[in-house]
Parts: C-alpha cells; structure tokens; sequence
C-alpha cells in the first residue's frame, strides 16, 4: 500500500513541476509550456483546457489524472484533484488520506520570466516555491525549430 502512495505522491508532484517539453507533464511541475512549446502554440498565446496525464508503472499500470490548465504568454496553470484520479491500482483510503493532509487538490504556476515554479496545496493553506531546473524551459521560443511534414 505505501508503495503505491508513494507511487500517487510522487505522481502528482511530478505533474506539478513537469515543464511540458513536448510532452504534457516532466521534472522541474511546473508542468509550464517551455519555450519549444510556446513556439509549437505560435499566435495561440493564451487558452485554457482540461487535460488528462497518464502515467504507466513499471509494471505496466496506468494511472490517469485529469486536470485543467491554464496558459497565457509563456505562464501556466495546472490544477489536479485526486479524487478524480483513475487506474494505478490505487489502495482504498488514499485519496481520503490525501484529503485528511489536505493534499488532495494540487495547483502549479509556473512562471518562466521567474524561473520558478509555485506550487499551491489550498487544503493546507500553503505552498512551496520550486526552481526551474531544466534549462531549455526558460529558452525563448524564438530559439527553437519547428518543422512540419
């Protein structure tokens, strides 16, 4: 059981300080747009939507988070709620766990022009700063590619 807990956390703080890098979640949550993606989005500077990350254990689960996020001119938003979590086999109690702590509702904003990443628990009335550790997410877009077929 603690192994999936573990599993769950680890999951959903990596969601949170994940610098989306051609992929929609990695390690620095904040789940941001880097600049490869901000160049991939061109003129789109500013939406929102609702997203769905899915993370496969090594033996072969898959645990799906929904979520919603929030982008505007390189800054993002992403909120996860564990409640709506899905697969991952994961043990009966730990979303009420989670929520006991006061963990259950995560958000990230991700600031590049900061080069740090927030991360907010409401539950717990707190929240942690955390820097951007990967240095292609604060690259302008200007310094990517992008080629279509």
């Amino acid at each position: 059981m603690k192994k999936h807990l573990n599993l769950i956390v680890v999951a959903v703080l990596g969601l949170s300080l994940i610098p989306v890098c051609a992929q929609m979640g990695g390690a620095a949550p904040g789940p941001g747009f880097s600049g490869s993606m901000a160049k991939l989005f061109g003129d789109n500077t500013a939406f929102s939507a609702s997203i769905e990350t899915q993370v496969k254990s090594p033996d072969g689960d898959t645990m799906i988070m929904p979520g919603k996020i929030a982008y505007d001119t390189r800054k993002s938003r992403v909120e996860v709620n564990m409640a709506d979590m899905k697969g991952g086999k994961m043990p009966p109690g730990t979303v009420a766990h989670m929520k006991s702590m006061g963990m259950d509702n995560t958000v990230a904003i991700t600031r590049p022009d900061k080069k740090t990443t927030y991360l907010i628990y409401p539950g717990l009335q707190a929240y942690a700063e955390a820097p951007i550790q990967d240095p292609t997410a604060v690259k302008s877009p200007s310094d990517f590619k992008i080629e279509t077929t």
